[in-house]
């Protein structure tokens, strides 16, 4: 559920041609500013899981 918000969130995020920070710590701060729990660490494994399941 976490990746997919994250995956959302990212939409939110990005320029006009798909560009964003690809920074867990930045990432995090941004979407998940009001949920200390879900740190740089759980973003990390949010994209690992997102790659995963493309890839």
């Amino acid at each position: 559920m976490a990746a997919e918000r994250t995956f959302f969130g990212l939409l939110t995020q990005a320029d006009d041609r798909g560009r964003f920070r690809d920074q867990a710590a930045v990432i995090a701060s941004l979407l998940w500013s009001l949920r200390p729990d879900h740190g740089p660490l759980g973003v990390e494994g949010d994209l690992a899981q997102l790659r995963d399941e493309l890839f």
